[in-house]
């Protein structure tokens, strides 16, 4: 009887506390791997985010920037430099900036954005008393970004067009945009740059005109990523 009462105890299994302490710890243990692992998962989001952000920021200022280095004042005879840079203040989407400006153009088909005029506009002076400005620069822009082909002459993409502007703002879909404006103001084309973007400012002293986009995206987590660079374009051309 002895022998089996031992069998019976050396068969006895765990007991409910050791369950449980059991379970407690493989608990603690789980709930701290899966915090490491969403805290890793947040990590990388949020880095994601960040640098879609920035590639977006680095492309659109490029874009701007180049284009409107090309910019600057026409100034014909003895009149006074205009600028063809126009900057509207809080004019935009959610009081974002809107920037127009021309380019010099080859209008004649030259190779030169300059053209032969007889007649500046300006009143005779002493220093040109017959208002005769000689070779001026044409301005207005082409259809497509950065485009340096000659005048077409026709109807495709690759014209560039006297009086017509150039156009940058960001539209009710968070989209960074360049647009061209024919000489009544109508929009003739649009081309989207870049998404996600909240803030455009533009400002300008003298011949620099300094530019801040800001942008801003959430992640799957619910984190909101904003990210913002600056940058200043110096207007190059005169005539």
């Amino acid at each position: 009887m002895g022998i089996k009462r031992k069998n019976k105890l050396q068969k006895k299994g765990f007991t409910l506390v050791e369950i449980l302490v059991s379970v407690l710890i493989f608990s603690f243990m789980a709930t701290g791997f899966f915090l490491i692992l969403s805290t890793g998962q947040s990590t990388w989001y949020t880095t994601d985010v960040a640098v879609r952000l920035q590639q977006s920021l680095r492309q659109s200022m490029q874009r701007v920037t180049k284009e409107l280095h090309e910019s600057g004042f026409s100034q014909r005879g003895n009149c006074a430099a205009v600028c063809k840079v126009i900057i509207q203040s809080n004019a935009g989407i959610n009081g974002t900036d809107i920037l127009s400006f021309q380019v010099p153009i080859d209008l004649n088909n030259d190779g030169i954005p300059t053209t032969e005029v007889t007649d500046c506009g300006c009143c005779p002076t002493p220093n040109f008393p017959s208002c005769n400005c000689g070779r001026v620069i044409d301005w207005g822009a082409p259809l497509l970004w950065a485009d340096k082909i000659n005048n077409c002459g026709g109807g495709n993409n690759h014209c560039q067009y006297p009086n017509y502007s150039i156009k940058y703002l960001i539209n009710d879909s968070s989209q960074f945009v360049r647009q061209v404006l024919d000489a009544g103001g109508s929009v003739i084309r649009t081309d989207i740059f870049a998404d996600n973007l909240t803030g455009f400012h533009v400002t300008q002293n003298g011949n620099v005109v300094s530019i801040q986009l800001t942008a801003q995206l959430t992640t799957v987590f619910g984190r909101n990523i904003i990210s913002t660079m600056n940058a200043d374009a110096l207007l190059r051309n005169r005539g």
